[in-house]
């Protein structure tokens, strides 16, 4: 449930919240019909639950159905109370069937991804031992002492 969690708040809100801040300045830059505005209010949410599902249901690597459920209810349920606290009072959520349908594709998808590679590593093994040999003579500056004496020692 915390993955389910995690990916709506961290993809699923944005991705809407990115959607319906695009589609408003379509709306007011463009004169768009108003059979539009209805297309433009249900495009972000569908998405974010697309992707939200996806994101969780890869991070779980099972159950991709029941992931994507719990995250497009989980999404539409909090626009939802966020519209019902904006508006004063309560309205039906029409795209409920809509959304719980994109988040279980967005589920199905994101179990059947493919598991990224692993990254490979910057500098091999024995060159970091070799160095943490070398250190000490590197930082190491010859006192006067040193160089009086004929001690200074050469880094090769």
């Amino acid at each position: 449930m915390r993955v389910v969690f995690l990916s709506v708040l961290r993809i699923g809100l944005p991705v809407s919240l990115g959607g319906w801040l695009t589609a408003g300045l379509l709306l007011t830059a463009a004169d768009l019909p108003d059979m539009m505005l209805s297309v433009l209010a249900l495009l972000p949410l569908l998405t974010g639950c697309l992707l939200s599902g996806c994101a969780a249901a890869r991070a779980r690597r099972s159950a991709g159905l029941l992931t994507g459920i719990c995250t497009a209810l989980l999404l539409t349920a909090l626009w939802y109370m966020a519209g019902c606290i904006l508006r004063g009072r309560l309205c039906a959520p029409a795209p409920f069937p809509a959304a719980v349908l994109c988040g279980c594709a967005g589920g199905i998808r994101g179990v059947n991804l493919r598991a990224p590679l692993p990254k490979k590593r910057l500098k091999p093994l024995r060159y970091l031992r070799t160095r943490s040999k070398m250190l000490p003579l590197l930082l190491h500056t010859p006192s006067k002492d040193d160089t009086k004496a004929g001690n200074s020692t050469k880094v090769v």
